[in-house]
């Protein structure tokens, strides 16, 4: 399976993403022909929750657990460039895309690791992942790039875009707050249409998948 998903890596790793709204997720607008959709969970109150689940949101604990799973594999020549592109200038906000860096960007990720959430590098502007839903053979992958960052003292989080070779055409945000109350919540939007002909007959699975997999992400921060 892994030699499968490096394979798969690879190759997105060199493609661009495959629609032009890149950053979508971050406004309330959704483009014509796509669904958007945004659930919040109420994860718990106070500061040290928040480091908690900003720890276990940076080492893709989302994506880890029954069913799921997150290929981070090497990053390569033109990953870095891309990456270092993505570092430069300020926003001042804390935020980063694509051509921006936040303050509170940090350094590269190690290269070839397995990310273990217990380091809070995380999501790196430029990153190629491969996400994965199921099992074995009946897997669905989703070759993804992180094309946003965002890193405050109470707003953390991150957005990322499909590539060739996923089942839908669009973009997720993670968006964890600690609001002025004390409350910390966990925010997922996903906007998104189908990639192909098959994906829109099977349009009614789909977003049965996709709503499977947004209360699985949800609740891993829990």
């Amino acid at each position: 399976m892994s030699g499968r998903l490096a394979r798969i890596r690879d190759r997105a790793a060199q493609a661009e993403v495959t629609y032009p709204e890149v950053g979508v997720t971050r406004e309330t607008d959704c483009p014509p022909g796509y669904r958007r959709v945004s659930r919040t969970l109420r994860l718990g109150r106070g500061e040290a929750e928040f480091a908690r689940a900003r720890l276990a949101l940076r080492g893709w604990a989302t994506h880890r657990g029954f069913g799921r799973g997150i290929y981070l594999g090497e990053v390569g020549p033109g990953e870095v460039g891309r990456q270092e592109a993505g570092r430069q200038g300020e926003s001042g906000q804390g935020e980063s895309g694509p051509g921006e860096a936040g303050p509170g960007d940090v350094g590269q990720r190690d290269v070839g690791r397995q990310d273990t959430g217990q380091q809070d590098t995380g999501q790196q502007v430029g990153d190629t992942v491969v996400s994965v839903l199921g099992f074995g053979p009946l897997s669905v992958v989703g070759p993804c790039r992180v094309v946003w960052r965002v890193d405050e003292a109470r707003r953390c989080g991150f957005g990322y875009g499909t590539l060739p070779g996923h089942p839908v055409i669009g973009e997720e945000g993670f968006v964890l707050v600690l609001g002025a109350d004390g409350a910390v919540e966990f925010t997922i939007t996903a906007v998104s249409r189908p990639a192909g002909q098959l994906a829109r007959w099977t349009g009614p699975i789909g977003r049965l998948a996709q709503r499977l997999a947004m209360t699985a992400y949800l609740h891993a921060l829990r």
